[in-house]
Parts: structure tokens; sequence; C-alpha cells
């Protein structure tokens, strides 16, 4: 598996190069030739730097080498992580989590991390598009690759899916990062921050702003795994601003392990599998097109497209150990796909989940709708596949789905009866009854509907369950079976995964391991040149070696795939990240399409290597005053080559140049890193022509250690500034902020100068703008000292103004710019932006402030010389939740018009304000697009106290929801917190139904006694709710339902989410109730929670069920002291005149004038008030 290694970080020091002031631009830049320093990496030790993954430390045979070994068979074991798909859909209802979590499946103590704890929740889509994930794998590298089965939408006019990968950061503190501070910001420690700062164990995540901080989710521990005890909502948005990530990218994601998105050729992906070079196929089960994605550069695999014909294809499967990829159709046939070969072959295999067996190469199918599950044997011909099916009964059938072969063993998820089954590879069963997926332990955990199904790197079965939102560990080492742990995934999860969603199938088909880590190449902006190594491969296996690099201690983006010894270009900065994968090869059994894995993959030394470089800075150019047209350059040489240089040259170009330069030689020791000023005299100039030379460095053997060209453009027709005459004192009179600056200027031109005029940019004050020169200054003469009083200006910043000279007649010469550097003074107060929050006020107020001033108010201080416009302060991310009534029906015409109600509960600790809109979204299962003329309002804004929510009702005009039968439409609204550009979107459906008199076929309206908006149920006790039938056929008709509870609602005083099943017998026209009691078994405020009423899509009551109709409840707390509306302690007349201001008025949970809670203020609240008048509250 993978072992801690020591870390490898080297502590540099950055310096910073500063230009004085010359008289014209130049530009340095390395010269063509040299070689560089080089690390060699050879020994344990050496390798014992970063991460290594299923490699050990080996002594290669018959030598004194010390290496590096890609472990033995079973050894090679997959990351110790389990990759399950939030699907966030229920059916027909759309419950946007929509992500990824990761667990952990074994204690990991050297990282703080224990099993069954939840290292974060990824979204897997932008924010406004669908996801709907339900299939993940792991590549190689600890990365989870998830398809998003809700996407189709169109890219440039074709439809389009989409994948994303979530990349794997392990090790690092936890915390804040706080504004302020040396680079802008303080990293303060707090486990419950976002932010992670390394040094990292291992990171693939992708540090996109360059603060050397990863931002991701935190996720949480494991306690009990019941539901909803450990689950905190710790994914962090992904807004797509202005649709940025609509197209792919990852541009608007703040989780930084959200590191790739990538529009697919095939819709509504479902098939998702890795193959043994560790490349990503792709595969739909809409249009059946495939495709194969880079998994280094997330981009497509040329010639890699093709398209299942025949609808085969794209349900989820897998790539075995010789190449071939395997694709379940959820039907009768199986897709098998020879990449070498390049046509899809189907064969008559049932088929739903997909498994391979290492052991034989038997590929083994399950099908929902039978009692088998099905081994496929290898093909002695690849043109003719050789079938060689054979079916093995599976006990306690109950719609079979995952399915996962180890150790000789298949197991397969009954999500009807909530078992594993449990068979050998010939057969024979081993658990009679099924193994439960329930944890039996203390506490116990209920588990159902087990979905997903795999293998972790323990070699323990883990089990996705749908219904119950959690996930259970099956130890297969107790009796037939017993689940061991239960991780708990939160509401609304629904998990799904039939895929190989720990990267265990991978491994056994493609064994593999790696060495990661990071080079720190002492300095910012290193040029990596070559990597060589030394390897012993044998059996056709591999080692591959990719890099990438930035100055930020965590490099991100794109990897490049080097070759030994071989240079690569366009690899810059400090820190090299080196990631070495071995690989073993694979042997093809004679006269059959079984591979198994075959040879040594040994690494026994890397060499990295980086382009000599050195530097040349131009710290000023003078001017001749002797009318020679001469030039003294000072140069700042500094030696990054890696040996020491003796000797430096200067040669003018091009060669056989007039130019000569004194000295053109300069006998000066500059050891490696270090630097020397060297003064070079030019003559042969013309002025504001460019001139460039070499810079080169010599070594003791007079061989170049690096060369650097050099150029400028000398001024010497008009005036200098000698920066020798520059002087600025600080606070002339101790007037705080003002500056004396004195300085001389040569004159260059063939006049006298007899005034000079200065030129200040905006917002800054020279005085005098004016001075005479008395007596004149001649051509080629110096003045005298200038002395300016200059306000305005920035300290630590150059300033730059304009020095005009004129001949006695007030004619300009000419002009030039002079630019100093204005100081930090002591004296000088520091000042800058200063955000603090104020009461019931959203947005945080920005002042200019000193940092003293800015602590006395409790603010924060965002640096010195910051400004407040436009306005720095934002507040805090604040967690917000949004719900839209799940469904509402329209029924034409007796129904003109219906609402839906947008709930937006502001859980944070300050008002907040919200922009919110409402539109129709095209989508699976939405047969009719809504116009926006449909809706009133259509969008708007609310303020929302802290602590409370808003009910937004919609109305929405029926006559354009009607269609054909029934129909119906998907909606969407986004919610955006203004404050902070935060957006959460929530969905709902509208259900159009068409009055047909005289059909004798079952069409039903579904309506509600009372409005569409959420009710309150005052915690402790029910409310009697229900929905109306209304039988719009001409013939009597029998409605079979199901009422289904979310979250902790209980119906009839079952347990939380259960279900209750009922019939009812309507004649023509007539309308029936359907009644219920709701009441909650936890209370969870600001959470609205879904009753939903599901009918039998077939008259006799058998089939499918539909989501008809839904109505929402939110738990609330009895008031300690009723009748109290205003929270002052008593019950007066402010308390009276509250309510009868709000009197009538639908009133919102936070409107305390609604005393009992019913959603309206009427005269029972009026009673409580003048019942308790004048009570003193305990």
């Amino acid at each position: 598996m993978f072992a801690r290694a020591r870390s490898g970080w080297i502590a540099a020091t950055l310096g910073l190069a500063v230009s004085l002031l010359g008289a014209a631009e130049s530009v340095a830049q390395p010269a063509p030739g040299g070689s560089g320093p080089c690390t060699t990496y050879e020994t344990f030790s050496d390798f014992q730097n970063g991460t290594l993954f299923n490699l050990e430390l080996f002594m290669a045979p018959d030598s004194d080498a010390q290496c590096l070994r890609l472990k033995d068979g079973d050894q090679v074991k997959p990351w110790p992580f389990i990759g399950v798909a939030i699907s966030g859909t229920n059916g027909s209802q759309q419950v946007r989590r929509g992500a990824i979590m990761r667990i952990a499946v074994e204690d990991m103590p050297l990282l703080g991390i224990s099993e069954g704890d939840v290292l974060g929740e990824y979204f897997t889509a932008p924010g406004g598009r669908p996801s709907d994930p339900s299939r993940t794998t792991v590549d190689g590298n600890g990365n989870i690759w998830v398809g998003n089965r809700g996407e189709s939408s169109p890219v440039n006019g074709v439809p389009k899916g989409s994948i994303t990968r979530i990349g794997l950061v392990l090790g690092g503190v936890r915390g804040d990062k706080v504004p302020g501070g040396p680079g802008g910001f303080t990293f303060v420690p707090n486990p419950l921050g976002d932010y992670l700062q390394g040094p990292f164990d291992y990171c693939t995540c992708e540090d996109r702003d360059g603060d050397g901080l990863i931002k991701t989710s935190r996720g949480y521990d494991h306690t009990t795994g019941q539901f909803n005890v450990d689950y905190q909502a710790t994914a962090l948005p992904w807004t797509n601003a202005a649709g940025a990530d609509t197209n792919g990218g990852v541009a608007t994601a703040e989780d930084e392990c959200i590191t790739a998105f990538v529009r697919t050729v095939g819709t509504q992906v479902r098939h998702i599998s890795v193959d043994g070079a560790n490349d990503v196929w792709v595969g739909s089960y809409t249009n059946r097109m495939f495709e194969k994605i880079d998994s280094t550069t997330a981009t497509q695999v040329p010639g890699t497209v093709f398209t299942g014909t025949g609808g085969i294809g794209g349900y989820g499967g897998l790539v075995d150990s010789c190449g071939v990829l395997w694709s379940a159709q959820h039907g009768q046939t199986l897709m098998r796909y020879d990449p070498n070969v390049g046509i899809p072959v189907p064969l008559a295999v049932r088929n739903y989940g997909v498994a391979f067996d290492p052991a034989t190469c038997d590929i083994w199918t399950s099908f929902p709708y039978d009692q088998f599950a099905r081994r496929v044997t290898p093909s002695l011909v690849s043109t003719a596949f050789n079938l060689g099916n054979y079916l093995v009964p599976l006990p306690n059938d109950g719609l079979n789905r995952g399915i996962t072969v180890h150790n000789g063993e298949v197991w397969v998820a009954n999500s009807e009866s909530n078992t594993l089954s449990r068979i050998t590879t010939t057969g024979t069963i081993l658990a009679p009854t099924g193994v439960p997926v329930s944890f039996t332990g203390s506490p116990p955990v209920a588990a159902s509907r087990p979905h997903g199904v795999a293998v972790d790197s323990n070699g323990k079965i883990w089990a996705v369950n749908r219904v119950t939102h959690n996930a259970t560990r099956i130890d297969p080492s107790i009796g037939v079976g017993a689940a061991d742990l239960a991780v708990d995934l939160g509401p609304n999860a629904f998990p799904y995964n039939y895929s190989d969603m720990t990267g265990d199938m991978l491994l056994k088909t493609a064994p593999q391991g790696s060495w990661t880590f990071i080079h720190d190449g002492g300095k910012p902006g290193c040029k990596w040149s070559t990597l060589d190594w030394t390897a012993i491969l044998t059996g056709g296996s591999s080692v591959m070696v990719q890099v990438r690099a930035s100055d930020s201690p965590l490099p991100s983006g794109p990897w490049t795939v080097v070759q030994a010894n071989t240079p690569f270009t366009g690899v810059m900065g400090q820190y090299l990240q080196v990631q070495v994968t071995l690989k073993r090869g694979t042997q093809q059994i004679p006269g059959t399409d079984c591979c198994r894995p075959f040879g040594e993959a040994i690494l026994c030394s890397l060499t990295i290597c980086k382009e000599a470089e050195c530097t040349v800075d131009i710290e000023s150019i003078v001017c001749a005053l002797d009318g020679s047209g001469n030039v003294s350059v000072t140069l700042q040489v500094n030696n990054n080559s890696g040996v020491d240089a003796q000797r430096v040259l200067i040669t003018p170009l091009p060669p056989g140049s007039p130019v000569v330069p004194m000295p053109n030689m300069f006998n000066v020791s500059i050891p490696d890193g270090g630097g020397a000023a060297l003064k070079v005299n030019f003559s042969g100039l013309t002025s504001g022509k460019e001139f460039c030379f070499v810079v080169t460095l010599l070594d003791s053997t007079l061989q170049a250690c690096c060369s650097v060209v050099v150029c400028f453009t000398p001024d010497c027709d008009c005036l200098q500034v000698r920066p020798e005459t520059v002087h600025v004192l600080c606070s002339p009179d101790g007037v705080p902020g003002s500056y004396l600056v004195s300085f001389q200027f040569d004159n260059l031109t063939n006049d006298f100068i007899h005034h000079a005029y200065f030129y200040p940019p905006t917002g800054v004050t020279i005085t005098p703008n004016y001075v005479p020169l008395v007596p004149p200054i001649p051509p080629l003469g110096t003045s005298q000292p200038i002395t300016l009083t200059i306000t305005g200006a920035t300290p630590g910043q150059t300033l730059c103004f304009s020095l005009g000279i004129h001949d006695i007649h007030l004619m300009e010469c000419c002009a030039r710019d002079v630019c100093i550097e204005i100081p930090f003074c002591d004296d000088d107060p520091r000042f800058g932006a200063c955000c603090y929050e104020q009461p019931g006020v959203p947005q945080p107020t920005c002042i200019v402030t000193s940092l003293a001033e800015c602590d006395a108010i409790g603010g924060t201080y965002l640096g010195d010389n910051t400004t407040c416009t436009p306005n720095p302060c934002i507040p805090e991310p604040g967690d917000f939740t949004t719900k839209l009534t799940s469904i509402v029906n329209c029924c034409w015409p007796s129904t003109q018009m219906t609402t839906t109600t947008l709930t937006i509960c502001n859980n944070s600790t300050i008002a907040r304000t919200y922009g919110w809109s409402i539109s129709s979204v095209a989508g699976l299962g939405c047969t009719n697009v809504i116009p926006s003329v449909a809706f009133t309002p259509l969008s708007g804004s609310v303020t929302i106290p802290a602590g409370g929510c808003v009910n937004i009702p919609i109305t929405i005009n029926c006559e354009f929801t009607i269609g054909v039968g029934v129909t119906i439409g998907c909606l969407e609204a986004v919610v955006t917190d203004l404050g902070t550009s935060q957006t959460m979107t929530a969905s709902g459906i509208v259900r159009g139904v068409s009055t047909q008199p005289g059909t004798p076929l079952p069409s039903w309206c579904i309506g509600r006694p009372s409005d569409n908006e959420p009710v309150s149920i005052l915690f402790g006790t029910s409310v009697n709710d229900g929905f109306t039938v209304t039988n719009l056929s001409s013939e009597p008709q029998s409605f079979f339902y199901t009422l289904r509870a979310g979250g902790t609602l209980r119906i009839n005083g079952n347990d939380p989410g259960s279900e209750f099943s009922g019939y009812a017998l309507v004649g023509p026209g007539e309308t029936r109730d359907i009644r219920f009691e709701a009441s909650f078994a936890e209370h969870h405020p600001l959470q609205v929670f879904d009753v939903v009423l599901f009918l039998a899509t077939d008259p006799e009551g058998m089939g499918d069920r539909v989501a008809v109709g839904s109505i929402g409840f939110i738990s609330v707390l009895e008031d300690p002291c009723p009748g109290d509306v205003n929270g002052d302690g008593s019950v007066g007349f402010n308390d009276l005149s509250e309510v009868l201001t709000n009197f009538g008025h639908v009133a919102p949970p936070e409107i305390r004038a609604d005393i009992n809670c019913d959603g309206v203020v009427d005269f029972q609240d009026l009673s409580i008030v003048l019942g308790a008048f004048g009570m003193q509250c305990p």
C-alpha cells in the first residue's frame, strides 16, 4: 500500500531584485548553451523523501545498488479509501447533493485518520449544472473519477456528458487564511478551517491560486455511523459564475481537490473505468458513445471514440488484464471491445453489474430480474469470442445490483432483501440466507437497499446502501460475513455506485506503484531540463516519469511526461514535483485471451537536472559628461549555475560590433548562489539605438558556466539623474506623509537650460512645481541640488514624475521621467483598509485607519496602503439552504393557477441578502419546458435575519404547463448570497394534467387542502395533513399510492424515512382525501423535509411508482415565553402591537407574531398575547 516517508522540503530564502534609477530600459535573457547542476537520488534515504505507494526498498541482486521495487502479487493494494457517489436523487425526485465522499477504510494514526472517517465531500458538477453521479473509479494515483449521469446539455450545439476528477491530499495542517501579513495573509491553525498547509505526505490536488495552501473540504470524523449523527455538510461552493465552467474546467471550484471537469462525447455518463495505462474509459447509456480520457491531462486520447452500435454498452463496466473493455447494457447483451481491433462485439449475456476475476480472467455479471450471476470465460480467439457461459444460481434474489470478485469468491448486492450474496467462483453457496448489510454492533445501524459493492485494501467488502444513506463494511472472516462498520453519509445522499470505487480491480489487472516527491531547486524560476534514471525492467514492465513545477511549494496544473536523458522545456519553478510510476508487465497465456501480470519493475537511481542559470540586472546607466558618448553601466551579476565562477566576460553583439567594453574581462570569484557588482564602460554607442552584449561566467577550468544576453538603449541626448545624487528625507517640519526630495540632473542637450518644470501624477503634489536655474546649466553641465516637497505619495512604492527642461525663451528642450523610491518612515503612521462588522448589517463596513485603531474596534486590517475602493470587505461565506416545493400539480382547465414555494434559510450568524430567480430547465424525464412568462414573480431579492427562513410564493400559470396527457416541467431556482456570491440551487417539478372528458383511461389531479408552503410542526407534536386526488376519467378508478417520509419525518408514528402504502376507489369526477399524521423524530431547525406521494403506474397497483405530489414540513420549538413577541422578557403593549401589525398575514418562521407556528397571524395568536398580558417571563 503506501508508506509515510520523511519530508523532502528544503528551506530557501527568496531575494528581491530592485532596479535603480537609469536612463533606459533593459532586458536580460539566458543565452543558449551551458550545462546545469544535477541531483541524483540513489540511496534508501533518498528514496524515502515523499510518498511510496506499493513500492518497497530493495537491494539489487549481485550489486550494492539500493533500489525501489514494485511489490509482489497480493502485496499490491489499492489506496486505503473508497469513493462513494452521493447521487442526490431518489427516483424522479432531485435533491441537490451531487457529490463524492472519500472514506478511509483503515486507521492511519500518523495522518490522524481513523477508519470510517470521511476525508471530504466534493461536488461533481458546477453550480446549476446537472450531476446525479452514480459510478466512480479510482486511478493508480488515488484520484477519484466520477460520471455525471444527469448531464446531456449541448456544447456548441452538440449534446455532451461530463466527468469529474477529485484529487487526493494527505497530511498537512488544517487552518484558516486570515488577511494581513507577508504575502497578504496569515495562516492560523484551526481544525475546522477550509485550508491545508504543507508539507504534505502526498498531494494530487492543485494550488490554483498559488498561495501555497490547498483549500478543500474538511470532511468529518466517524463516531457511531448512525443516520445524520456524524454527517457535516463540508462541500465547498462551485459557483460556475457567468457559466465559466459549463463547457469544462474548474476555474470557479473553491475546492482545489476538484481538479478536472471534462465534457464528454457520451451523454449521461454511466460507464467509467481505468485501464492498465491509468487512462479512463468513459461511456454513455443514452447515445452509447465511448472515448478514452488521458488521466494526466484530462483530455481525450485521439482516435479512441467509438459507438456501441445496436444499443449496447454504457451502463457500467471495466477493463480486463488484456486491456479489453467490457460494458453492460442493463439488459440481454454484454459489450466486449478490444481497442486493438476497434469493433464492439455484442454477447448474449444478461448483465447489470460487471466484475473481473484476475485469477481466471473470467468476467462476471449480475442481473436484477433473475436469480443468477453469470460467468464468461476468456475467448481463445479474439475475433471469434468463445462465450463459455454457464449459470451459477444466487440465493435470496431481490434485484441483484453491484458485483465484485475477490479471493475466489463472488459478492452481489441484493437491494430488495438487504443482503449480499456470497458464492465461490465454482458456484458453491457460502451464505445460504445471504450476508446482512446492517451493522448489529453497538449502537446498531440499519442498512437497506444496497446497490454498490467493492473490495477495499484489507480484503473487506463494502456495500453502499441507497435508502438508509450509509455505507457498511463486511468482514468476510466473521461467520458467513458480518458488518463491522457503518458510515453515515447524511440526508439525501442516495448512494449508488456499480463500479470499482476503491481501485481494487485496476491494481489486480495492472499492478503498479509510485514514488511521488518534491525537489527544491533553491530559488524561484528554475528551468528544469532533463531527468535520467537506471532501472531493471523484465517481462514488459515499465517506468513512467512525469513532472510539474511552480514557485509555490505545491506545484499544480498539467503534468509533463518525460523520457530518460531527453531534454524537455516549459517546466519552470522552484519546486519540481516528480512522480515515478513502476508498472508490472503482462503476459498472455498462449491460445487464450487471458493475460497475467508478469515481470519485475525496479528503479535504482534518478537524476534531476536544471538549466544552468545566471541573471544580470542593470543597476544604473550613466552617460559621460565629456562629450565622448561613452556610457558607464553598473551590472549586478548573480551566479546560479551550480558551480563557482572565476571570471566574467563581456562580449558585444553582433560579432564585429564597433562597440568596445572596458574592461571586457573581470577576474572575480562569484560562488554558486552568490553575486557581484561590476562596472563596464562602453564606447562607440549610438544614442537611441539598442545595444546588446553577452555576459559569460567561466569556472576555474575556463569552461562556460552560463551566459546571459543583456540589452539597453543609451539615452544621452536629454538629461539624466544619477542615483548617487538622490536623497529622500521623511516628514519635513514634522508633517507625516510628506517627503523632502533632493537631486541633481545632468544636461545632455546642446542648449543652456534656464527653467525646470515638474509634473506629478494624479493625487501627488510637488512643491514647488517650477524652479528657475540661475545660473543656467551649460551643455554637459550639472545642476545645483534641487529640493522638492512631495505629498500624497505611497510609502514603499516607486514614484515617477516628469521633469521638463527649458531654454531662456521657455522653449522645452526635452523631458524625461524621474523615478524615486518612497520609503517607509518611522514617524509615518501606517494606514490601510479595515473591515469590521456592525450588528444587523449584512455587509462588513470598510474604513481606512491604522492597525491599532482597527484592532480597537475588532476589525480585520487588510494591510498598509490598502483602500476601500472598491469595497474589499465581504462577509465570510455563510451556510444557507434552499428548498423548492418538490412537486406541484396543474389540472387544466379546472386549475388556472398553482403555487410553488421557494424557501431560503439563513443558517449564518448575521443577516444576509439573497437574490433569486426561477426558470424551467430541460433534463431527463422533463417533457415540457415552461416559458418564463408563466412565473410571477420571476426573480427578486430578500434580506433574511440570522437563523431565519423566508417562504417566497411563486405563481405558475397552468395554461403553459399542459401538453398531451401528463407532462412534467422541471423547475430550477438559483439563489445567490449577494455578499459572498455563493450560489445554491433548488429544484422541483410541475405535473401538468389536461382534463380529457369521456376517456376511460386513468387521469388523476393531485391537490392539497392547503397551500404549497412548508408546514410548521411544533416539535413533540404532530399535524394532520394530506393530499386530494380527483379522478378525471369517465369510469371508476383504483388509486394505488405510497407515502414516503424524508429525513427525520414520521408518517402515522412509524420510523423516520419509512413508507406507507394504501388504496382508494374513486368514482368519475370524485375527489378523495389521502390523510396522514406527520411528526418529527429529531429537531433539525431551518431544514425542510418532504412527504412525497407516489402513484402506481399500473392500474392494478403493480410495477413502478412515480412521484405525483409533495408536502414540505419544518420542525419548530415551543416558545419558552408565549406572548413575548419582541423578546424583551415581558408580555405588554409592544407585543400586542406586533401581533396587530401582522394580523391576517402569512408569516414565515422568523416572524414571532405567529406564536403558534401555524403559518398565519390570527385570533389564536392574539388570544395567547391577551392571556399572558402583563406577565414577566422566567
